[in-house]
């Protein structure tokens, strides 16, 4: 069921824009890994509309999904409707699962690389990602427990066991949860079309949580990695988690 805006709502579907980011939401999506880029990239439009973007969510059929922890996610358009695309976002979770073996889905995916400009992903959305093809001999990441899951699928990833976000040109890939967030501000702050404020702000912020991240790194010793049993796959994680965290969405 579709209902109408808040009227304190700032609409950020805006049919002006010369460049459109989607966020590709389904059944079982993370909602801290669609909705905390999605939050950084929505108040881009909003506060600064001269640099032409928009960002709006698209689902299989238009429809509502339902999250991980059970939120209902609306999208405002199918994947049929979609204006064509500058930026893809494609939100990791256990949903991803089934998309791994969604053979239309990695076909859309693979299509979307000939025609998008940026394709991105958030935890395990670089898994869809590696399932479709699009990561060989690439550098990526994803959620530290799905590092091994990852270049499983495909050996052929150069697999960065440390990074929070790769950067790649045409291609960003980015750890779990709040790394997307880290992502999401560093593709403002490299836009070419971001003015000043914009940039700056989102610049400064990456930069300070980097730091952050170092600091508390070293405050628990540096990450250690573990090995497969076929010596190609590796997995980081810091030394004082051993477990996968419960709210993790790999």
């Amino acid at each position: 069921m579709k209902y109408p805006p808040h009227p304190d709502t700032v609409s950020v579907e805006d049919t002006s824009a010369q460049r459109h980011i989607e966020l590709f939401l389904f059944d079982g999506v993370e909602e801290l890994d669609a909705v905390g880029p999605g939050e950084v990239l929505a108040y881009w439009p909003r506060h600064h509309p001269s640099d032409g973007w928009s960002i709006t969510c698209l689902s299989v059929g238009g429809r509502d999904v339902i999250g991980a922890k059970g939120l209902v996610l609306s999208a405002h358009q199918s994947l049929d409707d979609a204006p064509p695309l500058n930026v893809l976002m494609h939100p990791g979770g256990h949903g991803t699962r089934r998309l791994l073996r969604d053979l239309e889905h990695l076909d859309w995916i693979r299509k979307q690389r000939e025609a998008v400009s940026l394709m991105a992903s958030v935890c395990a959305g670089s898994l869809v990602y590696a399932a479709a093809g699009l990561l060989t001999g690439r550098p990526a990441t994803t959620h530290w427990a799905s590092l091994n899951r990852l270049c499983e699928i495909d050996p052929a990833i150069k697999t960065d066991v440390a990074a929070r976000f790769v950067d790649d040109g045409d291609l960003l890939t980015s750890a779990g949860v709040s790394a997307g967030i880290d992502m999401a501000l560093h593709l403002v702050a490299r836009s070419p079309v971001s003015n000043g404020p914009a940039r700056s702000a989102a610049a400064s912020s990456t930069t300070r949580t980097h730091r952050s991240e170092m600091t508390t790194e070293s405050a628990f010793g540096p990450p250690h990695t573990e090995w497969t049993a076929s010596g190609q796959c590796a997995r980081t994680v810091s030394a004082h988690q051993t477990s996968p965290n419960p709210g993790s969405s790999a």
